[in-house]
């Protein structure tokens, strides 16, 4: 069951290089799908997204699947089958800065769909999203040894900026926000 705030308004029918998928704001009923998207990431994956050995548990998937919609959202890509309906990446911003409209995000892929194009995709509308929700900057903290981000972020039409930390690399987007709501 989906909470009263839930933004359907960012629900978006797409297709990535010919196959369709849904791109939608996360549920709460995402809690298990989220876990079987778990088991589709290599020990490689998991690192690069969560910088450590990770598990996802009950607990941990329900929290990363009730969100406020306002200081964090995520957005799912679902592809449809013969076998059901299933998750094949998620991405996702939080606001946890002191700015109204700067929020770290993240992106992960499903390893069976990773070089389809569908990251690119995926994160390109969360930066819609990020827009519309009145956001300017998104950020993204990167390990040395992802080889991915590199090359998603060639393919994303958007202004970037890569800092090195010292001890990843972060990755800036600006956007170019369409409402002020950030500002109220």
């Amino acid at each position: 069951m989906q909470p009263v705030n839930y933004p359907d308004k960012y629900i978006l029918d797409t297709a990535v290089r010919g196959r369709p998928y849904r791109f939608r704001p996360i549920s709460p009923d995402d809690e298990t799908p989220l876990i079987e998207l778990y088991k589709t990431f290599s020990r490689e994956t998991i690192f690069h997204r969560f910088f450590t050995a990770y598990t996802m548990p009950p607990s941990r998937a329900k929290r990363l699947a009730t969100l406020d919609y306002d200081k964090k959202m995520a957005i799912v890509a679902e592809e449809t089958t013969d076998c059901g309906c299933h998750l094949v990446g998620v991405a996702r911003y939080a606001n946890v800065s002191e700015s109204e409209t700067t929020a770290e995000m993240a992106i992960v892929i499903g390893d069976p769909w990773q070089g389809k194009g569908l990251g690119a995709a995926l994160l390109d509308y969360l930066f819609t999203v990020g827009e519309a929700e009145g956001y300017e900057l998104f950020y993204g903290l990167v390990h040395y040894e992802n080889e991915a981000v590199p090359r998603l972020f060639a393919k994303i039409n958007r202004p970037h900026r890569i800092h090195n930390t010292g001890t990843e690399l972060r990755y800036e987007v600006t956007l170019s926000p369409k409402t002020g709501r950030r500002d109220q």
